[in-house]
């Protein structure tokens, strides 16, 4: 196992540049070559696509390495149902009595991407393992998120109209979150033709 002040960095920087898209789906990623870009040795980097791996944000193919896995159309429209059904368990928790309505940020002006939101939404259950389920599958979506905008061309309003919902507390949000993850879902196949491949 790798230091910690070296596979800390070293994970936070390959996770940040996988979900950046620095590499497309179907990218064969070699231990040597990121070694020698981040100039660390190979142990953190193999230590760190491992652990990505189990994430689910690496493919680990026997024989071949790491890969960035490729997005199918039915994983996306499954991904999106299990988003907006356990956005939906957040949001009712997090309505309970006794509990804050919400929980934003220190910063007034609010989530700045449809991820932070579903990551804030997530965490207003106060419940870590749905918040934990609810932000890996931001990460594994992140991919999509990049290119919507080419397919689902109002996707920019619909964050703005959810996170005004989600920031006065309006009960019309659960409907909006529908609406939007309904829209994605009809444009699977749509989306995944639009995702850059290696």
């Amino acid at each position: 196992m790798s230091p910690s002040h070296v596979l800390e960095p070293t994970y936070e920087r390959l996770k940040r540049e996988l979900l950046d898209g620095r590499w497309p789906q179907g990218t064969r990623l070699e231990a040597a070559r990121i070694a020698d870009d981040y100039s660390v040795s190979m142990t953190p980097v193999r230590d760190c696509l491992n652990r990505l791996t189990g994430e689910g944000l690496i493919l680990s193919v026997p024989g071949e390495g790491f890969r960035v896995p490729r997005m199918a159309e039915k994983e996306l429209r499954d991904l999106l149902e299990l988003n907006l059904v356990l956005l939906n368990l957040a949001l009712a928790r997090s309505l309970r009595p006794g509990l804050p309505p919400r929980n934003l940020p220190e910063h007034t002006a609010g989530p700045e991407s449809i991820d932070d939101l579903f990551t804030i939404v997530g965490s207003a259950a106060d419940n870590a393992a749905l918040a934990h389920v609810i932000r890996r599958i931001s990460e594994r979506l992140s991919a999509v998120r990049r290119i919507e905008e080419r397919v689902v061309p109002e996707a920019r309003e619909e964050f703005r109209k959810i996170r005004s919902l989600f920031m006065s507390g309006d009960p019309h949000l659960t409907r909006a979150l529908r609406r939007y993850h309904m829209r994605r879902i009809r444009r699977a196949g749509d989306l995944v033709a639009a995702l850059p491949l290696e």
